[in-house]
């Protein structure tokens, strides 16, 4: 595999994290594809297994190693829609949800309400 290829790892556990880790530093571009709208659920295994230089306070130390090797790339809330092509020569589609509702866009139509699997009490 050539360095210009991507890397895709699908989830964002602790293997995923040690994996992207280590072909970032040995300079192969890595996406991690998530379907959560965040990372933070394996942060104390992480914290406990990277033994790296670190803020132990924030935790937040992987993403931005990744991040600051110019390497890494995290997609929050997407879905790996398909898979195709053979070994070393992948396509991949990947459908991302939104994290948020855009305000400009809008209409009060009230669907995300519908859908949305987070109840709120009103002040």
């Amino acid at each position: 595999m050539s360095k210009e290829s991507t890397v895709l790892i699908y989830g964002t556990n602790l293997a995923g994290y040690r994996v992207a880790y280590a072909l970032a530093k040995m300079g192969y571009k890595t996406v991690m594809l998530n379907r959560g709208a965040y990372v933070d659920q394996y942060r104390n295994q992480v914290l406990a297994q990277l033994p790296l230089d670190f803020c132990w306070a924030c935790g937040h130390m992987p993403q931005r190693l990744f991040i600051g090797l110019g390497a890494m790339q995290v997609l929050y809330n997407a879905d790996l829609l398909e898979v195709s092509g053979e070994p070393g020569n992948f396509r991949v589609k990947i459908k991302k949800r939104d994290h948020y509702v855009n305000n400009f866009a809008c209409t009060e139509c009230e669907a995300c309400v519908r859908v949305c699997p987070v109840e709120v009490e009103e002040n």
